[in-house]
């Protein structure tokens, strides 16, 4: 709960390496993005595109540096950046 929160860093360090050491790879890559959509967030976006590709993760940070995805290809990534940067992506939608 909320008033049981305790913000010292020896109880939370616990806590994060127990999500990299026991979560699944869902756990992981959401405690990723969402420490990234986290305005204090304390590592370099760049940091985690770099171990994502270096890793051979699954998984691309897309432009807004913010949002992890599944990925095949470099084009694949290209592609939905630009796709998400314009007005297409509302095309064909119908609104009522």
């Amino acid at each position: 709960m909320a008033d049981e929160f305790d913000n010292s860093w020896d109880i939370n360090v616990k806590g994060i390496k127990k999500i990299f050491a026991e979560g699944s790879s869902a756990d992981i890559y959401g405690f990723v993005q969402w420490l990234l959509r986290n305005q204090s967030c304390p590592i370099a976006p760049t940091d985690i595109s770099v171990c994502l590709t270096q890793g051979g993760s699954a998984y691309r940070l897309l432009d807004d540096d913010k949002t992890l995805f599944p990925i095949t290809t470099s084009k694949e990534a290209k592609e939905l950046n630009r796709i998400l940067e314009s007005d297409e992506i509302f095309a064909d939608a119908l609104f009522f």
